[in-house]
């Protein structure tokens, strides 16, 4: 007899092939061996207190515990004093596992000392959406539907990576109820905790933003890495289709649902992107292709890359500060040794925006038909009147947008053979505030985004400055070929080191009045 979390998942195994029926050998035969030098972190500077260790980069932390500069539990105590500090404010933990998580700092610390460390991530406190199974605690995504649900019985994959690697886990974040939003209630933006975190991975984002972990998981089926990482200053990419297990995640829709790491900077990205990529057995929808080393030819620049800006689309609705922000990255890409074209998007992308809204309207149906039958009452009114939408359309209307999203994935092939990446804005706004969020629902903020969902490319999002309206954090978003995520992230880190606006941190001691 199937239980209650089987249903949620039976629809795992949905897309056995790459999207749109593409091959992946012929995918990767586009994507260049670039290799490159072997990367090294720069110095996490002086440590004068806690909060100086709670923001260290995944990089220097790892670079400071192999040259025993400082334990696996120094960085779980400096994470735990400000969850203590600041999350009764910001709630961007679900639950927080802090017996657990010094046992295991402890452990860590004492292995380290015997042999060294088994990987960059060891002794790295890490949090989970709370979407992805951990064994012995329960999973909601963030509903009432799942509040009396079991315990897991085991890791999902990418959670079991990590801990295999010997990352140690703090605690599972907020989530939008079952990811299908974008604001993540009640979470607050540690930058102004009037204003949401983004979503569905507010949650990670707002614990990352604010000190409270070093790295953190989160899903991304409209923009649920990206949106949170642009409106709180931090980093993410969106890996490649099928590049992620999402096996022992709930699933929101099964054609768009992408699992991925988010952290302060691209390279911590990069080095837990080393750890969860892979094929797995147990999601039969992840790509049988070679992980490369995602920090190799990390710092070695951009020079005679060709970087493309849309003429149109994604800087459509966009506020002036944002789009200022985003347009300013160019002449820094440029210096760099880049070279930056516009260019036409696919003629079908306003299409694609429907085509997309179909498939995430009926996908997350089709997952929780059983639930809306049996505790209709436990949803959240957004996600009800959201499933109650998906009920709108047929079989062919389905259809019809897959093929149109055949379409669309050829049509950016055709422009990735003229530039190695696209340069967007993440979302076209700063964060919104709290009383906006719930009365919309925000969901202009999936405009940009949700077309690297729709045609499975990597995208990442890296912090853009801050608009002189607000003051306010905005993202840079971009987004490559598939499976080309060392490229991309290498342009992403070229932009973050000659910028540095991710370093900046959120004024969480001092109350903010606008």
């Amino acid at each position: 007899m199937p239980s209650r979390r089987d249903v949620l998942r039976a629809g795992v195994a949905g897309a056995g092939a790459w999207l749109g029926g593409l091959r992946v050998a012929e995918l990767l035969a586009a994507v260049p061996d670039t290799g490159g030098t072997p990367f090294t972190p720069s110095s996490g500077g002086a440590i004068e207190s806690r909060d100086d260790l709670a923001y260290l980069t995944i990089a220097q932390a790892s670079r400071m515990i192999a040259a025993g500069e400082i334990t696996p539990t120094d960085l779980v105590e400096a994470c735990l004093a400000r969850v203590e500090r600041h999350d009764p404010t910001i709630q961007a933990y679900l639950e927080l596992t802090a017996r657990q998580a010094r046992a295991e700092a402890a452990d860590a610390t004492a292995e380290i000392r015997r042999g060294g460390p088994r990987s960059p991530l060891h002794g790295i406190p890490i949090a989970h959406k709370d979407l992805y199974d951990v064994a012995g605690l329960r999973t909601t995504a963030g509903s009432q539907v799942l509040a009396d649900s079991e315990a897991a019985r085991r890791d999902a994959t990418v959670v079991h990576r990590l801990r295999r690697a010997g990352a140690i886990m703090l605690g599972k974040t907020n989530t939008h109820e079952f990811a299908f939003g974008v604001w993540t209630p009640p979470t607050s933006n540690p930058w102004d905790t009037s204003r949401v975190p983004g979503g569905s991975s507010g949650g990670s984002a707002a614990a990352l933003a604010g000190g409270m972990t070093l790295g953190a998981t989160g899903s991304d089926t409209g923009g649920s890495l990206r949106i949170p990482s642009s409106l709180c200053n931090t980093a993410t990419i969106k890996p490649t289709y099928g590049r992620c297990s999402r096996a022992g995640v709930v699933p929101l829709a099964w054609t768009l649902d992408h699992t991925g790491p988010m952290a302060r900077a691209i390279e911590d990205c990069a080095l837990m992107l080393n750890v969860i990529a892979g094929p797995d057995d147990a999601d039969p929808t992840t790509a049988d292709v070679r992980v490369p080393d995602f920090t190799a030819g990390l710092a070695d620049g951009v020079a005679g890359m060709r970087i493309g800006v849309p003429s149109s689309v994604f800087f459509d609705g966009a506020e002036a500060d944002v789009e200022a922000l985003v347009r300013a990255a160019v002449p820094v890409l440029e210096r760099l040794g880049a070279e930056v074209v516009t260019f036409d998007p696919p003629d079908t992308q306003y299409a694609a925006a429907s085509a997309y809204l179909v498939i995430q309207l009926v996908e997350p149906l089709a997952a929780h038909e059983h639930y809306l039958r049996q505790r209709p009452q436990d949803y959240q009114q957004q996600t009800q009147v959201l499933l109650g939408l998906g009920a709108g359309f047929h079989g062919q209307h389905y259809v019809r947008a897959q093929r149109l999203r055949t379409i669309n994935i050829q049509q950016w092939l055709q422009i990735f053979e003229r530039v190695d990446a696209v340069l967007t804005p993440t979302v076209p706004r700063v964060a919104p505030p709290k009383q906006e969020a719930m009365v919309s629902g925000v969901f202009e903020l999936v405009n940009y985004t949700s077309a690297f969902d729709f045609n499975g490319f990597p995208s990442v999002s890296v912090p853009a400055g801050f608009g002189e309206t607000t003051g306010m954090p905005a993202g840079l978003m971009l987004s490559a070929r598939p499976f080309d995520e060392q490229r991309l992230l290498r342009i992403a880190y070229a932009y973050q080191q000659a910028t540095g606006f991710g370093a900046r941190r959120p004024p969480l001691d001092v109350t903010i009045q606008r």
